[in-house]
């Protein structure tokens, strides 16, 4: 916000908003006009550059560490252990030095039911959960 406008006693944000033909492309950002402390007009893009990149919806942390998360299901006539077993195969082979895998909830729950803890598997910094 921008400022705040009183009213009745309740304190208002003031949000200003762009035209539609303003916010059509990351060209027309750059070429709105702002004014700077002198008072003089310039385009917005002569103060800032976009660039694109990719990155995560959200930073996730499992057990204190740097963390992603995988979704998957299972093809009919996969047990959960074949599934999870095909997880650790993939990894094993894919991923690079120091990342390890973890499990949350059912997939936790299989492999312990399987015998197998996170702890019979190499330790890292970081985790795929």
């Amino acid at each position: 916000y921008v400022t705040r406008f009183d009213e009745r006693g309740r304190s208002y944000r003031v949000i200003p908003m762009l035209e539609n033909a303003q916010r059509d492309s990351p060209q027309a950002l750059l070429d709105i006009p702002v004014r700077i402390p002198n008072g003089e007009l310039v385009p917005f893009g002569s103060l800032v550059s976009l660039q694109r990149s990719t990155e995560p919806r959200a930073l996730t942390r499992f057990q204190q560490k740097d963390g992603f998360k995988i979704y998957g299901a299972i093809l009919p006539g996969t047990t959960k252990d074949q599934g999870l077993r095909l997880i650790e195969s993939i990894a094993e082979r894919t991923l690079p030095d120091g990342y390890v895998l973890d499990y949350l909830g059912e997939s936790r729950c299989a492999f312990s039911s399987m015998g197998i803890t996170r702890y019979d598997r190499p330790r890292s910094s970081n985790r795929v959960t």
